[in-house]
Order: structure tokens, then C-alpha cells, then sequence
């Protein structure tokens, strides 16, 4: 199991000590949320701070771009740093031209999908991705409750994945906490984005390891 703190419930006034903490608690990825105000009704991180933070820790940044024209930015979040670009299967772009360019540049690439998207529209891109991210959220905002009705969706992209023969990873994101943790695993998750679960807590390393499965 992957844990990625997603950066938006971290203390904005220090997020270079933040992230160095979680990466020494345990955290293998950190989901960074960049958002336009357009695509959702929220501001997330831009390619200046993205460039700005990776150079304090080595961590994985899994870039989640919930953005307009994901097509003419990725290109930025990538040059900025970013290991994984994950944009959304609502945007309706050249899948295939994003999901190329990445594998040239060695970068990994995803697609999520909002709660009201139905699982079964992205099967014709499976072979396109590296990873499927499931919104158990409506996304735009942190601190929103999991929605159980993922866990379906998660199921079926398990399914999905024996059946095409498929090696993406599927990520959740989106009110994971402790006690969903093993209900979502157990669907057929790999990696697991959580925000004020880690961010929020007064023992980091516990909960990153509870969230991850592992033996306290």
C-alpha cells in the first residue's frame, strides 16, 4: 500500500518542514492538488510553488491536476518537478498524446474520475495509464466525508484491471481515514491519498502507519 499526504491540509505557513516530515514518518508519495478555480471552485498549487518545493525532499510528487486544458499545462507541472501527472477523465482531451509523452519523459501518468462518473467510460483508456484515481470526494475542497459509494467503484476497477490484464495502480482520494483504510484496501486499492488524516493528526507516524497496514 502507497500513502500520498495530500498537501492541501498541510499548514500552508510551513510546507517545506511538512513535507520533510511525513517523507521521515513513512510516506512514500505527496499528492499535491492544482487547481484553477474554473474546473473546481477552489485554488490549488501552482507550477512556481511546485518548483519551489521540490528541492527540500526527494519524496514522490504525485501532481493531480484538476485544472482546464490539462493539455497545455502538464508540460509545466512536469518541468517543475512533478513524478506523476493525474488529470481528469471529465476534461475529455487527447488522452493518448498526454499518456505518451509522459512514458517518453519517464514521468507516470493517471486519470481520475469524479464520484458521478461512471467507472466503465474510462475502460477504453486503461491501457493508457498508470494509474486510475478514484474521487471518493466531490474534488475541489479537503476536509469532505468518504463517500462509500467508491468502494464499488473500486471493486469494479479491480475488475476491470484482471479482465484487460492491466498493471495500473488504482488511488483513492478523498475523506481516507484509519478505519476506511482496510474496507478500501480490501477493495482492491494501492495507494491511498489522505489529507487531515496525517496532517491533522497529533501522531503522524502511527496513523501513516495504520493508513498503510503495517504493524505498529
Amino acid at each position: 500500500m502507497i500513502l500520498s499526504p495530500s498537501l492541501l491540509a498541510a499548514d500552508s505557513g510551513k510546507y517545506c518542514q511538512e513535507i520533510q516530515n511525513v517523507y521521515e514518518c513513512g510516506a512514500q508519495y505527496l499528492h499535491i492538488d492544482c487547481m484553477d478555480g474554473h474546473f473546481v471552485p477552489n485554488f490549488g498549487f501552482n507550477p512556481t510553488l511546485v518548483k519551489g518545493l521540490r528541492k527540500y525532499c526527494p519524496i514522490f510528487f504525485d501532481v493531480h491536476l484538476m485544472i482546464e486544458n490539462p493539455e497545455v499545462y502538464y508540460q509545466t507541472y512536469i518541468n517543475a518537478g512533478a513524478d506523476s501527472i493525474t488529470i481528469h477523465f471529465e476534461n475529455n482531451c487527447n488522452f493518448k498524446e498526454i499518456s505518451d509523452s509522459c512514458r517518453q519523459q519517464g514521468i507516470l501518468f493517471g486519470i481520475a474520475v469524479k464520484p458521478s462518473t461512471d467507472i466503465f467510460s474510462v475502460s477504453p483508456l486503461l491501457s493508457l495509464i498508470d494509474v486510475l484515481l478514484i474521487m471518493s470526494i466531490e474534488p475541489g475542497f479537503g476536509g469532505q466525508k468518504f463517500r462509500t459509494m467508491a468502494l464499488e467503484k473500486i471493486q469494479t476497477a479491480s475488475r476491470l484491471r484482471r479482465k484487460s490484464g492491466s498493471s495500473f495502480k488504482i488511488a483513492v482520494d478523498g475523506g481516507v481515514n484509519v478505519p476506511l483504510a482496510r474496507k478500501i484496501r480490501n477493495a482492491g486499492a494501492d495507494i491511498l491519498v489522505a489529507g487531515s488524516a496525517i496532517f491533522n493528526s497529533s501522531d503522524r507516524e502511527r496513523n501513516i502507519k495504520q493508513l498503510i497496514l503495517e504493524d505498529l
